[in-house]
């Protein structure tokens, strides 16, 4: 069928895509991981925590990908007149509240939010709104498009105060960032607005890893 094979080809390029985000992403928590060690500072074990978050809901989409693909070469009736299993359902949803609660934290990180309590508060709203959604789709990227909104206004006003290098990476990364979870969003216009989402996702992932390393070279 040839809904099938489309299917098929866009669930292909998401799962590449997501792979490869994934590993920026986990990359990025690794290295933040080892400059806390270095340092002992908690605002990279807290950055490192947020990306661990971040890679492991797109490692979740990349799973669901992978079902999806699967179903679609070896039982294509059962997509056409049932929809997802409840696996393929289980590591949507579970994408979007890993992916969503990691941009929870930079968040917390950044408005330096160290109540326990008003973190629990923040990411269990995100875990509601993740479960009685209607729209998972739009539930992916309208959270954290708005969560990216105040990220971004973060770290403007630290590029503003700072002006260096570290700051304009960070900035540009999170510009990037929200772009991409805008472009998302216009998917019904046209297919070439999600892949290229995709493609400055992976961009912003990588700014970010720049500017860890060069934070660590320090």
């Amino acid at each position: 069928m040839v809904w099938a094979d489309v299917l098929h080809a866009f669930y292909s390029i998401d799962l590449a895509f997501g792979l490869v985000s994934a590993s920026v992403a986990l990359f990025i928590a690794g290295y933040a991981l080892r400059g806390y060690l270095l340092t002992r500072n908690r605002t990279s074990l807290f950055f490192s925590s947020a990306f661990m978050l971040i890679a492991a809901g797109l490692f979740s989409r990349v799973l669901f990908d992978y079902l999806v693909k699967f179903e679609l070469t070896y039982n294509p009736r059962f997509i056409a007149l049932q929809g997802m299993t409840q696996l393929q359902a289980l590591m949507l949803f579970l994408s979007i509240f890993l992916a969503t609660s990691g941009y929870t934290f930079l968040i917390a990180l950044f408005f330096k939010i160290q109540s326990k309590r008003v973190i629990t508060l923040l990411v269990a709203l995100v875990a509601l709104l993740t479960i009685s959604t209607s729209n998972a789709y739009l539930t992916a990227h309208i959270i954290p498009a708005v969560l990216l909104a105040f990220i971004l206004t973060h770290s403007a006003e630290s590029f503003i105060k700072k002006r260096n290098r570290n700051t304009l990476l960070v900035l540009a990364s999170f510009v990037t960032l929200l772009v991409s979870e805008v472009l998302f969003l216009f998917i019904l216009k046209s297919i070439n607005f999600y892949f290229i989402g995709s493609t400055l996702r992976v961009l912003a992932y990588l700014l970010l890893l720049a500017n860890m390393l060069l934070v660590l070279k320090k």
